[in-house]
């Protein structure tokens, strides 16, 4: 077998806090906007086997 070596380089990278909370704040809308989609789905489905049936 090759051997593979592991090691990885760091890089320095220069964060901003500001945009490191927008990104935050964004993916916990999707995060939310994603939840209740699946539970309106979910229900939409339930009534429709309940009154098509």
């Amino acid at each position: 077998m090759a051997h593979h070596d592991h090691s990885h380089n760091a890089t320095n990278v220069n964060l901003d806090p500001q945009q490191v909370q927008e990104a935050k704040d964004m993916w916990h809308g999707f995060t939310q906007l994603s939840k209740y989609s699946i539970i309106a789905i979910v229900g939409i489905l339930l009534l429709m086997a309940i009154f098509l049936t």
